[in-house]
């Protein structure tokens, strides 16, 4: 019976902690200007901008193992609201993947940018390795992964 007590109070307690502080964050969001409003919605909406990639398929050139060789992939916020990456990677050490940490403002363009090292990825074979690798990119939107990909021939 003690139980049930302390856990009805410490369950009210904690709900009208969390309700006075939404209505706090509802009343001072309310007084800010328009333009501070939307970035305040936009960050606060987990799935609010719209990722197009521009170019999400490339083919590099053939590379001698161990040769390196950077490119990007532009894409676009095609929404109307902010735009940003929460993380983006290669499907393997050896990518490397660098990409933009601001916003996108509505119909603005940004790149990531990787660089791939071939070093180790050639075979015996007289014929090069072709390769596929790809690049995974996560983002405020509806559809939270984007994939890229790049192809590379890599010979001894």
């Amino acid at each position: 019976m003690k139980v049930l007590l302390i856990v009805t109070v410490l369950a009210a307690s904690i709900y009208s902690c969390s309700n006075k502080s939404l209505k706090t964050t509802a009343a001072t969001r309310e007084n800010l200007p328009a333009a501070e409003k939307k970035i305040l919605d936009s960050l606060y909406n987990d799935s609010n901008g719209v990722f197009k990639w521009i170019d999400s398929l490339q083919t590099l050139q053939n590379l001698k193992d161990g040769e390196v060789i950077s490119t990007s992939f532009r894409f676009k916020n095609a929404g109307s609201t902010l735009l940003f990456i929460k993380k983006a990677q290669g499907s393997c050490g050896c990518t490397k993947v660098d990409y933009p940490p601001t916003t996108l403002q509505p119909g603005e363009e940004g790149r990531i940018e990787i660089t791939f090292d071939s070093k180790g990825k050639s075979t015996d074979s007289p014929t090069p390795t072709a390769l596929e690798k790809t690049i995974t990119v996560e983002a405020n939107t509806a559809q939270q992964i984007h994939t890229a990909v790049f192809k590379v021939m890599v010979s001894k």
